[in-house]
This record gives C-alpha cells, structure tokens and sequence, in this order.
C-alpha cells in the first residue's frame, strides 16, 4: 500500500481500497454450482428433439414407402443399362440437349450416319461408331459389312449387309451389339421400328420373297413367304403393323401388291394390286396414311389401303424422291441440260403442298418437322412450305448426306466430319416464282 492509501494491483497499478461489494443471497444461489441442474433435461429441448425424432422417422418410413412404390410400378423400367444411360446422359461438355459440335470422325467416304440416342451413329464397312454430341467417341464395334444400311430409331440401331455378300445384320444400343444374325440368302431391305421392333426381307431356294418380323425382344412375330419379290416394307412407329411391296408378272404384265398386316394376325389385313407399275420404296406417314412410290408414280392410301390419291411423274431427266414422316418430296430436272430442278412437296395424302426451284447438284433432299432441307454442292437451302419463305447457308463442299437431332436441327455429313449448321442468321427471302402452293 502506498501513501495515498491504495493498493498495487497485479497490474502495477494503484487502486483505491474499498469495500467488497456483496452479492444478495438470491444471486449467490442462482450463480451457485449445481450438478444436478447440468445435466437435468429441459422441458423446451427436449420437445425440440422429440419433433426432430419422429421428423426422422416419418422421413425414413417415407422414403421406404417411396421405394417400393416405384420398384413396384416402374420395376422393368429400372434396369442396368437404363442406369447406364442416365450415366452417360451427364455430359460434361457443356452442350445442351439435341445441340451438337462439330464431330471428326473416321467413317470414310463410303459411310452411313444417323442420330440414335443423342449421339451420331457412322457405319462404314469395318466399323460401327457412336460419337457424344461433343465429338468424344463412345462406342466403337468391329463389323463384317461390305455394303452396310444404317436404320435408327429410338430404341436400337439396325445395321445390315445389303446384297450378296455376308448376308448378316447387327442390332445395336449406345453400349454393345445386342444380336447377330446371318441369313441364307442376300438381304434386299429391312425396317425398325420406334418401339425395336424390325424385319428383314430376303428370299430362300423356293420363294422369291421371304420376311422375318421380329419383336423388341428379338423373337419371331411373323414369317411371311410369297412366290413374289418382295420390294420394300415399313413398319408402324409402335412396330404392330407392317405395310408390304411386292411386284410379280401376271400375262406378261407387272402387277404391283401392296397389302398390311397386324401384330399376331396370319392373314392381310388390306391389300390393294395395280398393274403396269413397279413398286421401289414405301412408307407409313404420320397420322397412318400410307405411301408407295413406284417407278413411274405415287400413290397416297388411308390405313385401310383406300386410294386417296395418285400422281404420275411426267419426266424424262434426272428424278429423286424422298418419303418422310410427314412430307413427301420430288425432286426433278427442269431441262435435259443445267441443274435446274423442281422440288415439290406433297401432303400424307397426296396433295401439293407447295415447290421449290433449285440450281446446282442435288446431294440430298429431306424433310423434318414441316420443313424442306436441299444439300446442294455448297449450300444448305430451307423451304418452309406452309409460308413459301426459304433460308440458304452457305457450307463446306463435298457433303454427303443431312441429318437431323431429336430437336430438328440439321446434321450436314462429310466423309470425315459432320457439323450443325443453323438459320438463325440466314436472311428470309420469298418462295421461287416457279412455286405451286
């Protein structure tokens, strides 16, 4: 304590001496130690922990439920490869669904390329390939074909040796070859459907034409024997209806049958017969028309083989046609000399929607969601037949075919490349004057 009467703290520092202040009793107990009250259960947590417990239980017991409530009602559903699929389906590029980059690939000049499941299918004689829409390959399959076909849709890939080589096919998913098979005789056509069912068309050391249906399982539907030539099939996107081309001479006359038949029935259902015409390609359009492109004309049917109508080609020079799903095109050159052609658009049932003049080589000619697509030498050009307006990009030469994605959007393929191309730039400009609509 110094002379002022303070007293150092600890500190160094000079205090002033006082009275300890005294704590009330109340505070000392309420500040008192007591064990029993630490570790004593308060009424407010432990309503808290017991919602928190049955919040935990209510969830288990709900997710229980959930489970076998799915594997119950989507039990086929939930399988490997669907998880596989959805594995894949996590694209780390980026890109958007039906969107593509530009793809280098090693199919050659004499590939095949379709979509199939989100990614571009290419065929060529030795390989069968899968590129992501980023352009990373993801599958890749030895092959045995000489001449393969490519047919897609959206359960498998079909691919066969069309004429007298292997006589074999393949069907496909985006992981493996799921079936070979090889047939005794060449393989003249074949079809699949949405929903995997397919068929082949051949013949055997008695019948001229011989086709095998098949289900999405791979098992037998129907087998159908004519003393025919069976031209061309299609099969219904659910894959229960098969329309049939067949051409046969009669006196001297070649008559055309055309005829359809239903899942699980042993007779045609419709037939329809005409004479002096060769069949070369049909098709089921959407809403169920039917069409038969023959030699010399198309002809339009309902589901039930009504004729609804017929338009015979007046042409002497260059002719291509293409059936699609909902449009049928002609393409057909205006001169014996140049490469000015017409494109006309018809309906499912068979009626001129609109045309289109064109100059240049015609590589390909589709259509998808309403719209025209002619691949020329440089040029993609877009006809859009409900307003007459048409779009045209300009593109690398040499192409060789034009796909579309799921969305729509154009492929155009090369012998080592293929690349989207959009019209969101293109300029619009009015139909041709030689137009028909």
């Amino acid at each position: 304590m110094n002379g002022n009467g303070n007293k150092p703290d600890v500190t160094g520092e000079n205090k002033p001496v006082g009275k300890k202040k005294k704590l009330s009793a109340a505070r000392s107990e309420a500040i008192r130690w007591d064990p029993d009250a630490v570790f004593r259960e308060n009424p407010y947590y432990t309503g808290i922990a017991f919602r928190f417990r049955i919040c935990k239980y209510l969830t288990a017991a709900l997710a229980l439920i959930f489970t076998v409530l799915m594997l119950t009602v989507y039990g086929d559903d939930i399988t490997s490869e669907n998880f596989r699929y959805f594995l894949k389906d996590l694209d780390i590029t980026g890109l958007t669904a039906g969107e593509f980059s530009h793809i280098i690939h090693s199919g050659g000049t004499g590939a095949r390329f379709a979509v199939y499941r989100g990614e571009l299918a290419v065929v060529n004689p030795g390989n069968t390939l899968l590129y992501r829409s980023g352009g990373a390959l993801s599958f890749s399959s030895k092959n045995i074909f000489y001449s393969p076909r490519l047919i897609s849709s959206d359960k498998y890939m079909l691919v066969y040796d069309y004429g007298d080589t292997t006589c074999s096919y393949s069907l496909y998913n985006s992981f493996a070859e799921l079936k070979k098979g090889r047939l005794d005789k060449p393989i003249t056509g074949a079809a699949l459907s949405d929903s995997g069912s397919y068929l082949l068309i051949t013949r055997d050391s008695t019948y001229k034409g011989v086709l095998y249906w098949y289900d999405s399982d791979f098992e037998p539907v129907a087998e159908i024997k004519k003393d025919k030539y069976m031209i061309t099939a299609a099969l219904s996107d659910d894959g229960k209806k098969l329309v049939l081309a067949s051409c046969y001479d009669s006196g001297g006359d070649i008559m055309t049958e055309l005829v359809t038949v239903a899942e699980g029935s042993d007779a045609a259902g419709a037939s329809y017969t005409a004479s002096g015409v060769m069949p070369m390609k049909t098709g089921i359009m959407k809403g169920g028309n039917i069409v038969l492109l023959c030699t010399d004309r198309v002809m339009f049917f309902d589901p039930a083989l009504k004729l609804l109508s017929t338009v015979i080609f007046e042409y002497t020079v260059t002719f291509s046609a293409d059936v699609g799903k909902e449009l049928f095109l002609t393409a057909a050159g205006n001169s014996l000399v140049g490469n000015e052609k017409t494109i006309t658009v018809y309906s499912s049932d068979g009626q001129v929607k609109a045309a289109l003049g064109c100059s240049g080589e015609l590589i390909a000619m589709r259509s998808c969601g309403g719209l025209v697509y002619a691949v020329t030498e440089n040029s993609v050009i877009r006809f859009e037949p409900e307003t007459g307006k048409t779009a045209e990009i300009q593109i690398e030469p040499n192409a060789i075919d034009i796909i579309f994605t799921s969305t729509g959007k154009p492929i155009v393929c090369y012998a080592g490349s293929a690349a989207p191309v959009s019209f969101d730039s293109a300029p619009q400009e009015s139909v041709a004057p030689d137009s028909d609509k």
